[in-house]
């Protein structure tokens, strides 16, 4: 039952993070791409550290080399919300997501999110 409950509060924490990113993105950056909606690049020096971060039951997800014409927004995983934050401090986070700074942030953590046309040119 706790492993359970668990599961259930960090699948929670994940949704409200997730609404909290998109409400802030709804009300002062409307023109970035929505995070629900976006597929997520990455660069190819960057590729090993998506690999394992997203990693889902020792299984990677597929990747692909791609040419991509659209819109696309910078920003970098360490400035996402953490779960032990609080709705206000979520939210403050979340707008330092969006309007990101990329000084003193490790480059290998950086993502993109994408909206726009992908031409697949190999699977890596």
């Amino acid at each position: 039952m706790l492993k359970t409950a668990k599961a259930f509060l960090q699948s929670y924490a994940l949704v409200q993070r997730e609404m909290i990113l998109e409400m802030v993105r709804e009300q002062f950056y409307k023109e970035l791409p929505s995070r629900s909606k976006a597929i997520c690049l990455c660069k190819k020096e960057q590729l090993e550290y998506w690999k394992n971060t997203i990693a889902v039951n020792q299984k990677f997800c597929e990747v692909f080399k791609v040419n991509a014409s659209g819109t696309i927004f910078k920003s970098n995983d360490s400035l996402l919300p953490d779960d032990s934050m609080s709705i206000m401090n979520t939210f403050i986070q979340a707008q330092k997501y969006w309007d990101a700074d990329f000084n003193n942030i490790e480059e290998k953590e950086t993502e993109y999110l994408f909206v726009g046309k992908i031409k697949v040119l190999e699977k890596v």
